[in-house]
C-alpha cells in the first residue's frame, strides 16, 4: 500500500466514532484486504466470505448463523464485536439489507463490508445510510463519499486506462455500440463543446443535416442508457448537466499536476505521488485512436504529462537521497519519451553513481540510435561528453570488463 494511501486510511479508521455501525471498503480500492488487516485484530470478530455456491443453497441469514455457531459455539450475536462480510456482491443484497437493519439493534456490533460494487441500499435505506461510512474517501483519488452523495446523481468517469463509467456506484457497461460510448467520453472530456466541434470530431465528411440527425440519435441513446440527460445546451455549447456531480480522473490528474508546479518540494512530492497513482494507463486505450483523432491527441498530451510527473518526482526523490527509486522513475519516464536527452542524461548519471557503467552506456547508445534514426543528427555535445566520461571511468575502475565502445 502506498504511504500516502496507508496514512489516509489509518487516519479515517481512527476517526470512526461509535455512531458508525457499517464500514464499507471502497469497491474501487483493489487491495481491500490490506484494510481488512487493520480491523481484524479485534478478538471478538466473525469473518464470513460469500461465494456463488453459498448464495444459491442458503439464505444470507442461514450462512451467518452457521458461521456464528462455528466460531462462537457458546455465544450469540451480542458477543460479536466485529462482523466482516467479504464479497457481499455475491449474495442477495435485498436480504442483506434487511439483516443489516436488524443489526442496528445490537449496540456493540460493527459490520465491515467488502464488495466489488456499491450496494444499492446505501441510497434507499436511510437508517443504514445514517450510520455508514466508506473508507477511504478522497474525491481527488476517485474515492467518492457515496453516503454524502446518496441524494445526488454521482457520475464517476475513469478514462485513464480502458475507460470505465459508474453511475451512483453502479457500472455502466452496455453502451449499445461504440458510437454512444465514444461520444459520451468525448462530451465528458471536453466539458463543453459546440455542435461544430462535435461534428468535426465524429462526422467531418457528412453534410450538416445528416450529422445533426446522427448526433441527436446518439445523444438520445446515451441519455437512455444513463436514464438521465447528460448535457444541457446553452450559449451555443453542450455542457455537462449541472445536476450531475462529475468525478473525472483526467481532470483530477491535470489539476494535481498544476498544483504540484506551484508548491514547495515536500508538498509537490506528495501531490505528484497522487498524480502518478491516479494514472492507470494511457487515455482510453480501448478506443481506436487511428479513427478518433481527438483520442490520439489526448493520449499524446496526457502520456507526456505523465512522463513529466515521473521525471519531476524522480528529481525530487534523487535530491532526497534515494537514487534507486529515482532511477526507476526516470526509466519509466524514458519509455514515454525515448528522445528526451535530459532524461537520458539523468539516467546515465544515476547508473554511474551506482557503478552500473554498462547500463549507463547502453542508455546512451539507445538514445543515440533513436535520434539518428528519426532526426538524422547526433545527441547534444554535453550528452556525448557524459558518455565519454563514463566510458573512461568504467575502464579505469574495471579494466578487465569489456566496455561498450
Amino acid at each position: 500500500m502506498l504511504d500516502f494511501l496507508h496514512e489516509l486510511i489509518r487516519e479515517q479508521i481512527s476517526a470512526l466514532d461509535s455512531n458508525t455501525k457499517f464500514v464499507f471498503i471502497q469497491p474501487a480500492y483493489l487491495p481491500q484486504h490490506a484494510i481488512l488487516e487493520m480491523f481484524i485484530s479485534e478478538p471478538a470478530s466473525l469473518y464470513v466470505r460469500f461465494d456463488d455456491e453459498m448464495s444459491t443453497q442458503s439464505t444470507v441469514r442461514d450462512v451467518l448463523e452457521q458461521h456464528l455457531i462455528a466460531q462462537f459455539p457458546n455465544g450469540g450475536w451480542s458477543d460479536v464485536r466485529l462482523l466482516v462480510l467479504d464479497e457481499c456482491d455475491r449474495t442477495d443484497l435485498a436480504e442483506l439489507d434487511g439483516l443489516l437493519t436488524e443489526f442496528l439493534e445490537l449496540p456493540n456490533l460493527r459490520v465491515l463490508l467488502l464488495s466489488r460494487l456499491v450496494p444499492g441500499f446505501i441510497r434507499t435505506n436511510a437508517a443504514i445510510n445514517a450510520r455508514a461510512r466508506f473508507i477511504p474517501i478522497e474525491n481527488r483519488l476517485m474515492f467518492p463519499d457515496y453516503i454524502a452523495a446518496s441524494q445526488k446523481t454521482l457520475l464517476e468517469v475513469r478514462a485513464l486506462g480502458s475507460g470505465h463509467v459508474f453511475l451512483n456506484g453502479k457500472p455502466v457497461s452496455d453502451w449499445d455500440g461504440d458510437l454512444p460510448r465514444n461520444l459520451f467520453f468525448y462530451l465528458i472530456d471536453r466539458g463543453m463543446a459546440t455542435r461544430a466541434q462535435i461534428f468535426e470530431s465524429f462526422w467531418p465528411d457528412l453534410p450538416v443535416h445528416e450529422a445533426t440527425n446522427v448526433f441527436h440519435v446518439t445523444k438520445r441513446k446515451i441519455n437512455e442508457i444513463l436514464d438521465l440527460d447528460l448535457t444541457r445546451y446553452s450559449g451555443g455549447f453542450y455542457r455537462i448537466a449541472p445536476d450531475i456531480e462529475l468525478i473525472y480522473d483526467v481532470s483530477l490528474f491535470k489539476d494535481l499536476m498544476q498544483r504540484s508546479a506551484v508548491e514547495t518540494k515536500k508538498v509537490a512530492q506528495d501531490i505528484l505521488a497522487r498524480a502518478i497513482w491516479l494514472y492507470k494507463g494511457n487515455f482510453l486505450i480501448g478506443i481506436d485512436s487511428q479513427t478518433n483523432a481527438w483520442v490520439h491527441s489526448r493520449q499524446h498530451e496526457l502520456s507526456q504529462l505523465y512522463g513529466e510527473a515521473l521525471f519531476t518526482q524522480g528529481k525530487l526523490i534523487e535530491q532526497a537521497g534515494d537514487s534507486s527509486t529515482a532511477l526507476g522513475l526516470f526509466i519509466r519516464a524514458s519509455a514515454l519519451n525515448r528522445q528526451r536527452e535530459d532524461l537520458a542524461g539523468a539516467i546515465m548519471v544515476l547508473y554511474r553513481k551506482l557503478s552500473m557503467f554498462e547500463d549507463a552506456l547502453k542508455t546512451y547508445e539507445r538514445i543515440e540510435a533513436d535520434i539518428s534514426d528519426t532526426l538524422g543528427i547526433s545527441p547534444a555535445q554535453w550528452l556525448q561528453d557524459l558518455a565519454a566520461n563514463i566510458r573512461a571511468e568504467a575502464k579505469a575502475s574495471l579494466p578487465s570488463t569489456k566496455i561498450s565502445q
